[in-house]
């Protein structure tokens, strides 16, 4: 497993206000979690920590250490990610099907429509119809 440290300075900022109030057990599980070579066990994860891996389940169940996990990993790989993409289309415009399905997912993803802000009123269209009918003379 490679090493990362919590208080890393690209991503801290980003997670101090998830692990405010966590033990140093969660802290350190966060830091295992996401160094976790895909090929490694949970079992040998928690074996790092110190724990069992009944305990580290119920760590990677709490929505801050899943949250805190996503925020780290995402950042350790936006770098990939442009190289990955290419990668990926070049395979699906070879016609492989595995990457043309992925490829259209991903396509699907990136087209939908933002969704408007919380304080945002979006209104269908048939309310703006019938807003420019008012005062219409009939």
């Amino acid at each position: 497993m490679d090493k990362i440290a919590l208080f890393d300075e690209t991503w801290f900022p980003k997670i101090s206000h998830l692990v405010t109030d966590m033990t140093d057990t969660e802290k350190r599980a966060i830091e295992v979690i996401v160094a976790k070579d895909p090929m490694a066990t949970w079992e040998d994860a928690a074996q790092t920590i110190g724990i069992t891996a009944r305990q580290l389940f119920n760590i990677r169940q709490n929505e801050k250490v899943q949250e805190a996990v996503y925020t780290i990993s995402r950042e350790i790989f936006k770098d990939d990610v442009p190289d990955v993409l290419k990668t990926l289309t070049k395979k699906a415009k070879a016609g492989e099907p595995w990457a043309v399905r992925l490829f259209l997912e991903i396509a699907l993803e990136l087209s939908k429509p933002p969704k408007p802000a919380d304080d945002e009123y979006v209104f269908p269209i048939e309310d703006a119809r019938a807003m420019l009918k008012i005062g219409e003379e009939k």
